[in-house]
Parts: structure tokens; sequence; C-alpha cells
């Protein structure tokens, strides 16, 4: 199977450059050269992922039937291939939109969530840059932000249980006092933090019925910065 959707790839990639191809639908290039190369394996979330990406027919990835794809030594070459046909072609972004992407990632606000070791893509969501900028919210880049949902209800109410956050994925240290995607003790949370000293930083939690906590600033990673909630509440 895996050699199937090997072959697959290297049939929609056709004669374009693996590094245009990636570019043209946000792919990490050198993940798909170590497939194509036979380094790596495509399991089945990467698959299904890949099909979500680029916007193809669910199946293509995860159940391919590429028999009659040109092989590695031509034996199959003059024959017809029947790979699944499918406008590979996403809708165009009209101006000042930009795509962001939601995962199926459960951010904690209360005692927190064990991090997922794979992050599965839930959907792509197209948000027009006004926005953010009529809200004030700034981010390093359009191609960093991603939503993620919260859970619990520790931040009520400035977020509610099952909100959709934006999150800045260009932010990965902590900047200033804020509304952060992290780990901290091996779980996952979206808290506010803020500094104590050069060594101690504070979680807090808006609902006041959840203590504020220090820990050790080493202990914390930081994966995000939290910008702002669907419902258009600044962060």
């Amino acid at each position: 199977m895996k050699e199937r959707r090997k072959r697959t790839l290297a049939k929609l990639i056709g004669d374009m450059r693996t590094k245009d191809f990636a570019e043209q639908y946000d792919l990490d290039a050198s993940y798909l050269s170590q497939i194509l190369n036979g380094h790596r394996g495509m399991g089945e979330k990467a698959a299904r992922t890949m099909e979500i990406k680029i916007g193809l027919p669910e199946g293509t990835f995860l159940h391919p039937s590429v028999e009659g794809v040109s092989g590695e030594h031509g034996d199959n070459q003059g024959q017809e291939s029947n790979v699944i046909a499918a406008d590979f072609t996403k809708k165009p972004l009209r101006e000042g939109e930009m795509r962001i992407t939601q995962y199926d990632l459960r951010a904690a606000m209360g005692s927190g969530q064990l991090p997922a070791d794979y992050l599965d893509v839930l959907r792509e969501i197209t948000i027009h840059r006004s926005f953010f900028e009529s809200a004030g919210v700034s981010y390093t880049s359009a191609s960093q932000l991603a939503v993620v949902t919260g859970w619990g209800q520790s931040m009520e109410p400035t977020i509610n249980h099952g909100d959709p956050i934006f999150i800045d994925c260009g932010v990965t240290d902590f900047v200033s006092d804020g509304v952060y995607l992290l780990t901290w003790d091996n779980l996952a949370y979206i808290k506010r933090v803020q500094k104590v000293s050069k060594t101690e930083l504070k979680i807090i939690s808006d609902n006041r019925n959840h203590d504020p906590f220090v820990v050790n600033a080493e202990d914390v990673i930081f994966h995000a910065r939290a910008i702002m909630v669907w419902n258009g509440k600044k962060l």
C-alpha cells in the first residue's frame, strides 16, 4: 500500500519540481522527497492529510489503485493509468484572503490534555485579512496561523469550552504576557502566562475559580501564541 501511495504521489507531481508542488499545496518538500525516494512510508493519517491539503477525493491516497501507472523501470509504459481523476487545483484566493489550517487538537484550559503524536487536519478555513486587522490583531505571517479547539472552563469568560482559537505558530518562545498554547508536565494547555522573574512564569486561568500557579520557565514548551477567539475576542 505504501508503494502504491508513493507511485500515486509521483503521478500527481508529474513533471513539476517536488519543491514547486510542495509550495503550491503548503507541504513539506523534504517529506515528499523522502517518500518518493523510498526512505519513508506514507501512513494512513498522513495519506488523509495529504488528500485534504491537495483537495483530492477521499481514498486517493488512503486506498490508491495504481496498477496502470508506469513503474520505475517503465514496465507499464503506454498503459493507461487508473489513478482517480480529480481537479487538483484549489479554489484561488481572492485579494486579501488567506487559508488557515484547523488541526484536530484539543488544548485544555483546565487540567491539561495529552498532546497527540500526530495532528490530523480537520479542514482549511478561508479568512479575509480584515478579520484580524479590524480587531487590531498582529501575527508573524499568514502561513504560521492555525486553529485549535479550547477544551474546558478555566479560561471563561475569555474562551468558552469548544471555542476555536486562532494561534500564531511563529511564536515559540515567551515574548510578553499573553495567552499561549504550551506544554507543561507533558500536558498541553491554553493558558495566560505572566513573567514572574528570569526563571519563573505564572500560569493563569481567567476563570477565578482556578488558582494560578508558578512554574520553572525551563519546564515550559511554547508551541504558539493564541491571538484571537473565533467569536472575535482578541487575546
